[in-house]
């Protein structure tokens, strides 16, 4: 694994190499809700899954972002252009797409603790592995689903002249509850791994969302292929007082 400073890499298959090293080839890989998944590490362990019927990949996560796509012509003409223009420079979550198109390979399951109202409801397989967890239990039910991979998109620490740390930046809530079950958990014997990937556009927060860099095994860098943050669209403000 080509490294800087023995955890880093610019090489994202390397970071796969460097997990299924530590963990083996069942993995349950914990991402964080909505914007802090780390897009080009997790789409690069399933592709790898996707080639290697052994790897046995479960992901427990929620709200898997992806960019709209109209369902008739209609829609695909007026939508295509708005998803080009503002998420086009965004990677796409594969799994979430082969998710929304019920084409996960056996070997893959996706378990998700939050839908977007009616997103799955011709969708068998998500429906029989959704996990109905309270958010305050959230950490409770990701450690009972046997988790031992944890990947985050964070901020580096040159955004705040503070090297050797990153920043959790807008999802250090499960993160920091996750970090030390699961280093109590490599400490009775089993493998875990944590995986960081950098992304200069992502916000740096301080105070508890900075961290050591050293709290990750494993941290994906390449800043030539930094994408924009998932956005919202800018919606007009109201006029009307109520």
């Amino acid at each position: 694994m080509a490294t800087d400073t023995g955890r880093r890499s610019h090489d994202v298959e390397a970071c796969v190499d460097a997990v299924i090293d530590r963990v083996g080839k069942t993995i349950t890989l914990g991402l964080p809700l909505g914007l802090g998944k780390p897009i080009r590490f997790v789409n690069a362990l399933y592709q790898r899954a996707k080639v290697d019927p052994e790897i046995q990949l479960h992901i427990v996560t929620a709200l898997s972002l992806l960019a709209p796509r109209g369902g008739s012509s209609l829609e695909k003409r007026f939508l295509t252009p708005f998803a080009d223009r503002l998420y086009g420079r965004i990677p796409e979550l594969a799994y979430a797409r082969d998710v929304s198109a019920n084409r996960l390979p056996d070997n893959v399951q996706v378990s998700e603790f939050f839908f977007k109202a009616g997103n799955y409801l011709n969708n068998k397989s998500q429906q029989r592995h959704y996990v109905c967890s309270n958010y305050t239990h959230a950490v409770r039910d990701l450690m009972a689903q046997g988790v031992n991979v944890v990947a985050q998109m964070v901020a580096p620490g040159e955004l705040a002249d503070r090297e050797g740390m990153v920043s959790l930046s807008c999802n250090p809530d499960l993160t920091l509850d996750l970090i030390p079950e699961l280093r109590a958990r490599e400490e009775q014997g089993t493998p875990v791994a944590l995986v960081a990937e950098t992304n200069r556009n992502l916000p740096w927060m301080d105070r508890h969302g900075a961290v050591e860099e050293s709290v990750f095994d494993v941290v994906f860098e390449q800043p030539s292929t930094d994408y924009p943050l998932f956005s919202a669209p800018e919606m007009a403000i109201s006029r009307k007082i109520i």
